[in-house]
């Protein structure tokens, strides 16, 4: 578990660089393909940003001075929607490189997850309770 704790967040970041990587090829609707280059800044900009993202959530799920973690992946998701808010003023211009969107659906993405998760753990802690009454 310490594993998943320490890894998984450096993971789900992996996957969202390898496809903002994937997206640096396209140029957008502004730029003639035939003469679009490799968007390496825009690329290393939003690795940057989904890094310390990434490490905000670290900082809000990782801890284990709780015997549960539901208050904090109920931060996460509240981190997450303004995550989104961010993103969507930051990067949600038309006629962009691709790979100005990832921050976006890594938002989205993250806001869902985060979700299931709080509601996974308080189903997990009602259950608990409702056991211990009997």
């Amino acid at each position: 578990m310490n594993a998943i704790r320490r890894y998984g967040l450096f993971l789900y970041w992996l996957i969202f660089a390898f496809y903002c990587a994937l997206l640096g090829k396209i140029p957008g609707y502004g730029v003639n393909p035939a003469h679009g280059q490799f968007f390496w800044g825009a690329v290393i900009e939003v690795w940057i940003v989904l890094a310390i993202a990434v490490l905000i959530l670290h900082a809000i799920i990782a801890p284990q001075n709780y015997s549960t973690s539901s208050p904090r992946f109920g931060i996460a998701f509240g981190f997450s929607v303004l995550l989104v808010i961010i993103f969507s003023i930051q990067f949600g211009y038309v006629d962009l490189a691709p790979v100005r969107y990832v921050p976006i659906g890594f938002a989205h993405v993250t806001a869902i997850l985060t979700l299931v998760c709080a509601i996974a753990e308080t189903t997990v802690i009602v259950r608990r309770k409702r056991k211990a009454k009997k």
